[in-house]
């Protein structure tokens, strides 16, 4: 899908002054990277213990194909 590149450059300044967000080129990847990300990596394991552990969330909501699946794509993501 087409996109002119003023539209991404006032999405990147909306991340960065709405949600805080910093973002840099990365000209070997040919993309861009999120250099402040919400979580550190010990943070995110923190998190997935937490809801492994957890009483009131099921085992089937806990599972590799919710919470915890997201929280290691963020891990993945900003861990590169």
């Amino acid at each position: 899908m087409p996109v002119e590149k003023k539209t991404l450059y006032a999405d990147f300044a909306a991340l960065g002054d709405i949600c805080g967000l910093q973002l840099d080129y990365d000209p070997h990847k040919k993309g861009y990277r999120l250099l402040n990300p919400p979580f550190e990596p010990y943070e995110l394991r923190l998190l997935v213990d937490s809801v492994q552990s957890s009483k009131f969330i099921t085992r089937e909501k806990a599972s590799m194909g919710c919470v915890m699946s997201k929280c290691f794509e963020m891990l993945c993501k900003w861990s590169l």
